[in-house]
C-alpha cells in the first residue's frame, strides 16, 4: 500500500508523465490556478481550468488585443447571458460551445482571464493537471494508464462516485447535484465529503478548509479541539465585509482525504476551517445549503500534489502521492490577512476565498 503524502514535506520536482496520460498543452498557473490559452477565431485568451465549477463562461473583456470572439448569431454579449459559438480551439475541439458571458476581475496576476472551463468541458476525455511542468494532459478513455501503471507512478485513487461522472444519470441526483468532483474527507472521528476546486485560489492562507454548518456541529459534538484565529476579514456571499474567525486544528488532529481503500491519501494538520454561513434565503449556494457535512477544499491541496488525474469515467480523482509531490506549507499572520467568500449567482455555486467571482448559474444541457 502506498503511504499518504504529509503536506509540509520536502521533495523533488515531480516527473514528466508517461505517454499514457496523452496529449499535452502548455498550462500558466497564475496565483494557484491553471490557465489554458483558447482561440476563438482571430480572437485568443487565457480560460482558467476549473473543475469547481458546473459551467464555463466568457468574459468578451479578457481577451488579449482588444480582439473579442463573435457569437454565432452576431450579437454583441450581455453579461449573465448564454451565447453559442462556432470557433473554439481547445485540444482542436471546435464549434457547438456554449458559454455563458459572465464579468470576471481578475487582480495580481500578470494575465487577463477571458473565461472559465468548468465540468461541461472535462465530462468526455480524462484530464491531468500537471503543476509541476505546466501541463494539462487529455486522454480517451481507451487509451489511458492502467491503475496499476498510475500506482506504480505514485499515485492514489479517491472516489468521486455520485458526484462527478462522464453521465448525468451517474450522479446522486441527475436534477440538482453539480458536476463537481467531491471526495471523502475526515477530521478526527467527522467524515464528510469536499468539493475539489483548482480554481479556488488559497494562497493568503494555505490548506484552507471551507467547512459548512452541518460540518462544524459534528466537530463540536466530537469533541475536536478547533484554535480559533479571530479578526479574519471575511467577504460573505452577499458582498459584505465583516470581521470574522477560522480555526486552526488542534494537536492530535488532521484534516484528511480518503481514498478508495479507507486509508488517508493527504493528512494536512495545519489546515484552515472556515465556516461557511450562507444559506439559499440569504442569496447564497454551494456547500452552505447542504444539509449533509461537506467542505471545499481550495488550490493549494492541488499544487501540494502536483499531479492530479481527473477520470470522469471511473469517477475518480487521483493523486500524485509518490517521491516527486512538492509539499510545503508557509507561516501566517493570523488575523492580518484577507479571506474572501465571493458573491455567486442564484444556483448550486459554492462561494470561496477567489481573486474573482464564478460558478453558480447552471445552463440546461
Amino acid at each position: 500500500m502506498l503511504p499518504a503524502f504529509t503536506v509540509g514535506a520536502n521533495a523533488q520536482t515531480a516527473s514528466v508523465l508517461p505517454a499514457c496520460f496523452g496529449e499535452r498543452r502548455d498550462i500558466t498557473i497564475a496565483r494557484q490556478m491553471p490557465y489554458i490559452p483558447v482561440k476563438m477565431g482571430a480572437a485568443e485568451g487565457e480560460f482558467v481550468l476549473d473543475f469547481g465549477s458546473n459551467i464555463s463562461s466568457i468574459d468578451p473583456a479578457g481577451f488579449k488585443n482588444g480582439v473579442k470572439p463573435v457569437p454565432t448569431n452576431g450579437a454583441a454579449m450581455i453579461y449573465e447571458q448564454p451565447y453559442f459559438f462556432d470557433q473554439f480551439d481547445f485540444f482542436g475541439r471546435t464549434g457547438g460551445v456554449k458559454l455563458l458571458a459572465r464579468k470576471t476581475t481578475v487582480t495580481d496576476l500578470g494575465l487577463q482571464q477571458a473565461g472559465i472551463l468548468g465540468t461541461d468541458f472535462f465530462m468526455e476525455f480524462i484530464f491531468t493537471l500537471d503543476y509541476a511542468n505546466k501541463f494539462l494532459y487529455k486522454s480517451t478513455r481507451q487509451a489511458f494508464c492502467q491503475d496499476a501503471d498510475l500506482l506504480k507512478a505514485g499515485f492514489k485513487p479517491v472516489s468521486t462516485a455520485g458526484y462527478y461522472a462522464d453521465q448525468f444519470s451517474r450522479l446522486l441526483d441527475p436534477a440538482t447535484t453539480i458536476n463537481v468532483p467531491t471526495v471523502p474527507v475526515r477530521i478526527g472521528r467527522v467524515a464528510a465529503v469536499a468539493q475539489i476546486d483548482p480554481g479556488y485560489d488559497d494562497s493568503v492562507y494555505p490548506h484552507t478548509v471551507n467547512v459548512n454548518r452541518a460540518f462544524f456541529a459534528a466537530l463540536q459534538a466530537a469533541g475536536v479541539a478547533l484554535v480559533p484565529v479571530p479578526n479574519v476579514m471575511l467577504s460573505t456571499c452577499s458582498g459584505e465585509h465583516e470581521k470574522g474567525t477560522a480555526y486552526r486544528l488542534g494537536p492530535g488532529y488532521s484534516f484528511e482525504i480518503t481514498g478508495t481503500d479507507g486509508q488517508p491519501v493527504l493528512i494536512e494538520r495545519g489546515a484552515f476551517i472556515i465556516v461557511k454561513e450562507g444559506t439559499a434565503a440569504h442569496g447564497c449556494a454551494g456547500i452552505g445549503t447542504w444539509a449533509i457535512p461537506a467542505a471545499q477544499i481550495g488550490a493549494s491541496f492541488l499544487v501540494d500534489a502536483q499531479q492530479v488525474v481527473f477520470d470522469p469515467f471511473s469517477s475518480r480523482v487521483w493523486f500524485h502521492t509518490g517521491p516527486g509531490a512538492k509539499l510545503s506549507r508557509g507561516t501566517y499572520a493570523p488575523g492580518q490577512r484577507r479571506l474572501k467568500e465571493v458573491p455567486q449567482g442564484p444556483s448550486r455555486g459554492k462561494p470561496g476565498n477567489k481573486t474573482h467571482p464564478k460558478k453558480a448559474l447552471s445552463i440546461p444541457k
